[in-house]
């Protein structure tokens, strides 16, 4: 997390002194969906920090450009359908 990004509030986040490589990830936060603001791609993140942070918790940062090493060190769930089949009925 860079200087400048604990005060975001609006629009598609930016620096010139952010980091693109694996030893510049240094935060989670949760990727909710993506979008075009004036012509700027981004990706909708939602961070960790509470709804009294950024937009009610959630910022945009620019999408295809790895903005702060946002797609360097990415994680998600594998499904195995097959485990899954029973669980409905078992909630």
């Amino acid at each position: 997390v860079i200087g400048g990004f604990n005060k975001y509030v609006s629009g598609v986040y930016r620096a010139d002194n952010c980091g693109t490589g694996t030893d510049d990830v240094n935060h989670a936060v949760l990727l909710t969906g993506f979008g075009s603001d004036n012509g700027i791609p981004y990706w909708n993140i939602k961070n960790s920090w509470g709804t009294n942070w950024g937009a009610a918790g959630y910022f945009k940062i620019e999408r295809g450009t790895n903005m702060c090493a946002i797609a360097q060190c990415n994680s998600y769930p594998l499904i195995d359908n097959d485990r899954l089949e029973g669980l409905e009925s078992a909630m």
